[in-house]
């Protein structure tokens, strides 16, 4: 008995002719009415049931309300307002050819997209681009992406990024407007090469910039970020002046300043003792010559 084997033809040519039909009124038998302008796509449930679950089950869903409706009332399209039409298409160019085309300005909107529609191959595609075109524009969006969506390996390619780049990125817009949670984890690291005097600036830039947009204290906005500055670090010429900064917002916890004082106080101490941990520099830290006791 001869032996059968599945042989592939070319993919491209595939994806070709596949993207061609994408939106056309003759190859489609479902409407949809996209983002906030209400633009109408036009998709055919066949492809879309196959290659995506979600879609399976709205489709499902609404071939069951069609037939318990009218028939002047069966044309009714599916409602999509809080995906752009741009985006969508995106996200029908994959379902249709399993390929996507991505570029800087869209691939954090797919990204999200294909989280949404449980779509796990695009996913990769869109965390694959990412991590191979990371830029200081783009590195703390990406890095947002990582934290909000839990991809790991996402986020330690964007971490090795700002470590690496630590000035240039923390001066974008991109870092104004990274969560607690994301800057948090960025503050934890040892590498990041800025030198804390720096790194404090940057944060209170973020606070200032988000107590703006949350309508708090910038007290309440940093309270799970600042503990992670590390205060001791700084000569006591510095604390001084972090103190005459403070009194203007109190954005530092007066407790996290005494107890940088209180490491300053006993570190020449005989008795100096694991109740007054010694600061870990980063890579970015500048030389004082305090360090050279922190060996």
């Amino acid at each position: 008995m001869a032996q059968e084997r599945s042989i592939p033809g070319c993919p491209w040519a595939f994806a070709d002719d596949m993207r061609g039909i994408i939106d056309k009124k003759e190859f489609s038998d479902v409407k949809f009415i996209v983002g906030a302008n209400r633009k109408v796509v036009r998709a055919n449930k066949a492809i879309l049931m196959a290659r995506c679950e979600v879609f399976k089950a709205m489709l499902l869903d609404q071939k069951d309300s069609i037939a318990r409706q009218k028939p002047d009332q069966q044309d009714v399209p599916l409602v999509l307002a809080d995906v752009t039409p741009e985006v969508f298409m995106n996200l029908l160019e994959f379902l249709y050819t399993n390929t996507c085309t991505l570029n800087s300005k869209n691939v954090m909107d797919v990204m999200g997209c294909a989280m949404e529609y449980n779509l796990e191959q695009l996913q990769r595609i869109c965390e694959q681009y990412i991590g191979e075109t990371l830029a200081v524009d783009t590195a703390s969006e990406a890095m947002q992406i990582a934290v909000t969506y839990g991809q790991e390996e996402l986020r330690e390619r964007c971490l090795d990024f700002i470590e690496e780049n630590t000035e240039s990125v923390f001066r974008t817009k991109g870092f104004h407007e990274l969560s607690e949670e994301a800057l948090a984890l960025l503050l934890q690291s040892d590498k990041l090469m800025m030198d804390e005097l720096e790194i404090l600036a940057a944060v209170r830039e973020w606070a200032t910039v988000n107590s703006v947009v949350l309508s708090k204290s910038m007290a309440e906005v940093v309270q799970n970020v600042i503990k992670y500055v590390r205060l001791a670090l700084l000569t006591p010429e510095e604390l001084k002046q972090i103190e005459q900064d403070n009194e203007k917002d109190s954005m530092v916890p007066i407790k996290q300043i005494s107890e940088a004082w209180k490491y300053h106080a006993l570190r020449k101490s005989p008795r100096h003792n694991a109740s007054v941990p010694r600061p870990r520099p980063r890579r970015g830290t500048k030389p004082r010559e305090m360090y050279a006791e922190i060996q």
